[in-house]
């Protein structure tokens, strides 16, 4: 599941992901082979297929993501125990795609993300800005602990 998402954001490996997000923190998808924003469009049923298709014939598959992030979170804890947030980067060329939900000033706005999404805490991995390309850097701080 988590290779077909890495692989693919609008696969039905990352619906089944997306939905389990969605079931656990209440954080609707956003995006999944566009925008989401009808209950009632063409790419609110594909998404709706997608994650039926991927939970289709599983062995309690959610009760494997639930163990997986308890884990995860158990491992920040112990790597960062005295932190509270960490800084995450992505990089992107296609800043219009996103939702801005404010703009704060020239190079700061409030984004609405997708529920799931993929960053990286190494800012040369995530930030490979360059002006010429008018690329633009994503740059969080979330809460480690759940």
């Amino acid at each position: 599941m988590l290779r077909g998402w890495l692989f693919d954001a609008n696969s039905k490996e990352s619906a089944v992901l997306k939905s389990w997000v969605e079931s656990r923190f209440g954080l609707l998808a956003r995006n999944h082979n566009g925008r989401l924003d009808d209950f009632g469009s063409d790419n609110y049923l594909k998404y709706l297929s997608d994650r039926s298709q991927g939970l289709y014939n599983t062995n309690a598959l959610e009760a494997q993501f639930d163990l997986l992030f308890s884990y995860c979170q158990y491992e920040i804890q112990r790597q960062f125990p005295d932190q509270t947030h960490i800084t995450l980067f992505r990089g992107t060329n296609r800043i219009d795609e996103y939702e801005i939900l404010k703009q704060l000033d020239k190079h700061r706005s409030i984004l609405l993300l997708n529920n799931l999404n993929s960053f990286t805490s190494e800012r040369e991995r995530g930030c490979r800005i360059t002006p010429i390309f008018n690329t633009f850097s994503i740059n969080p701080q979330y809460r480690i602990h759940k």
